[in-house]
């Protein structure tokens, strides 16, 4: 991996870190069909997929890693678990709980993806809608 790409994975992660710090969420935006992503096949239909990923979630994170090259883990979807591995590279955006420390990522290895918040496709809709009401 060049330093560039590790520096760009390590800002990332680094980012990822301290949206969970103190039980905090974190959402990530990304394309389903970026290499080496791994998603449940429903998953992969959507041109942005969000997932949450926490400490504390309701459902927790079964085998949750934060590595170098990615975040991984179980994740259920509609009560069936489905394995994630989501690298740095694929991911466009990143918040936490309430839309705070919203950060958009540009693919400077591949300028073509980009993210169109029109077709997001927001996984826990029912973790998404209680934090947007208690947002106000």
């Amino acid at each position: 991996m060049s330093s560039d790409r590790s520096k760009y994975n390590a800002e990332k992660e680094a980012k990822f870190r301290e949206l969970l710090k103190n039980g905090g969420n974190a959402w990530i935006f990304f394309d389903p069909k970026y290499p080496g992503v791994i998603v449940p096949a429903a998953q992969r239909q959507s041109k942005v997929c969000v997932l949450q990923w926490g400490t504390r979630m309701a459902v927790p994170v079964r085998h949750f890693v934060v590595s170098q090259e990615a975040v991984s883990g179980m994740l259920t979807f509609k009560g069936v678990w489905g394995m994630c591995f989501v690298p740095w590279e694929a991911i466009d955006r990143m918040q936490g709980d309430y839309g705070t420390g919203d950060t958009w990522f540009s693919h400077g290895d591949n300028p073509s993806i980009t993210f169109e918040p029109e077709g997001a496709k927001v996984i826990n809709m029912h973790a998404w809608k209680i934090a947007k009401a208690m947002k106000g």
